[in-house]
């Protein structure tokens, strides 16, 4: 017979406070997001040079969405512009 939890007891599948306050989760909200087969196949290449270069990451399409979103630096935009004019 097993007794109920009291207040006082965990669960080990419980986080503690601070552990939940330290994980990276997303908001769940999903993004209407428009992508020809051609944009898709170039970033799966774009995926899997990164891959190459960075092996103990595991790099998915989103991390580099998410990375490209928080590109600041002055050389990173010159690339972003270039690409934009030269490419749309």
């Amino acid at each position: 017979m097993t007794t109920p939890k009291t207040k006082t007891q965990t669960s080990s599948k419980q986080l503690t406070k601070k552990q939940a306050k330290n994980r990276n989760i997303t908001s769940g909200r999903r993004l209407a997001f428009r992508i020809t087969d051609n944009e898709r196949a170039a970033l799966t290449k774009l995926v899997l040079l990164l891959q190459k270069k960075v092996p103990e990451r595991n790099i998915t399409a989103s991390r580099v969405l998410r990375a490209t979103a928080r590109m600041e630096g002055a050389a990173a935009i010159r690339v972003l512009v270039k690409a934009l004019r030269e490419r749309w």
